[in-house]
């Protein structure tokens, strides 16, 4: 029978015989078991009805005691088990006094635990999780199905703003839904510091204003940032949101200085913290081929029957002040082609047959 069943429902009817062929019976009674009398049984027919107050969840089945009496005063009794079958008739609950914790810096889809609730009523299953109230500006979501709660927007998630929240929350079994209960949510500090490791580039060519990267934090925001150490010729600046950005473009020359370890200082007004960020500076071919020379310095001259190939005397020398390209030498005006130079080495050698009384002081080029 169903745990609903109203009053003068009817559970079943006992059958009993009486072998004797004097008598009949009569005074159907319950003799044991119904505690509460919360079933009747028909004195004459011996049929049982619900008389009120069943309920699954106070007991799953009864066992009631029959007496069966003859009007011969004989009599017979047996004992019947009624089984009660469950009916969704209870809201959940949700269990009181959860609390979760959070840190200020979660990341958003950061799980903070699963809410739990209980029903009484058998195979039903908990769905429908509702936050109701408390989930100032949406921090806050919970998994319809599960009840899992996680951060969905950390944007307002601040420690020194809100340390705790208090949600509404809801549940249903699918028919019934339970009453509002609190959750507790507090919020953890996180101190305020440097991320340490950052490391930027700059090219040595970068004009003033040109933006190096922002130093990354964790914790509280900071409140101002400052270079405290490793700043060679100021080239470097930071502003309230730890971005660098180049000072003085004249102070950042890679044949000078290939890189900074600047000394980075935050606050928040109560704490200041430090940590070093390295910045690397990027090579550039700016400057020109210096000047060129001859190696020896001297004055040079060559016979005028010396055959091709023969050594002027001249080597040309230059260096390129950014050290990382190979200077080249060549001709610009080679004297009527009389001279030629080695691209490699800078030395001049003939190139042709020379003769003194048509041109007793050519003038080359390099």
């Amino acid at each position: 029978m169903a745990e609903d069943a109203g009053n003068g429902t009817v559970v079943g009817s006992v059958a009993a015989s009486d072998p004797d062929t004097v008598g009949s019976l009569q005074g159907w009674t319950i003799t044991a078991g119904n505690d509460g009398n919360l079933f009747e049984i028909n004195a004459t027919t011996g049929e049982v009805t619900v008389a009120g107050g069943i309920d699954r969840e106070a007991a799953s089945s009864y066992d009631i005691t029959v007496r069966a009496t003859s009007t011969d005063s004989s009599f017979t009794t047996r004992t019947f088990t009624i089984s009660v079958t469950d009916v969704n008739d209870n809201a959940p609950v949700i269990d009181a006094a959860q609390s979760f914790s959070v840190s200020e810096d979660a990341a958003n889809t950061f799980s903070l635990g699963t809410v739990t609730a209980s029903d009484v009523d058998s195979g039903t299953t908990l769905s429908g999780w509702t936050i109701t109230g408390g989930n100032t500006d949406g921090i806050f979501a919970i998994d319809s199905a599960s009840g899992e709660l996680s951060v969905v927007d950390n944007t307002n998630l601040d420690f020194d703003t809100t340390s705790s929240y208090t949600l509404s929350v809801t549940v249903s079994d699918g028919t019934n839904t339970s009453a509002v209960e609190t959750i507790t949510i507090d919020v953890t500090d996180v101190s305020l510091a440097i991320t340490a490791g950052q490391s930027f580039s700059v090219s040595e060519t970068a004009p003033n204003g040109t933006s190096v990267g922002t130093v990354a934090t964790t914790g509280d925001d900071p409140v101002s940032f400052t270079i405290a150490g490793g700043n060679t010729g100021s080239a470097f600046a930071i502003d309230t949101s730890g971005l660098i950005t180049i000072a003085d473009e004249s102070a950042i020359d890679y044949e000078t200085l290939t890189g900074y370890t600047l000394t980075i200082e935050a606050t928040d007004g109560t704490t200041i913290v430090s940590e070093t960020v390295t910045i690397s500076v990027i090579d550039e071919n700016e400057s020109a081929v210096g000047p060129v020379t001859d190696a020896d310095g001297a004055a040079d001259s060559v016979a005028e029957d010396a055959g091709i190939g023969a050594s002027v005397g001249i080597t040309a020398t230059a260096t390129d002040p950014d050290g990382t390209d190979t200077v080249t030498y060549s001709l610009t005006n080679d004297a009527g082609g009389l001279f030629t130079i080695d691209s490699g080495t800078g030395v001049v050698t003939v190139n042709a047959a020379l003769d003194a009384e048509l041109a007793t002081s050519p003038v080359i080029r390099i």
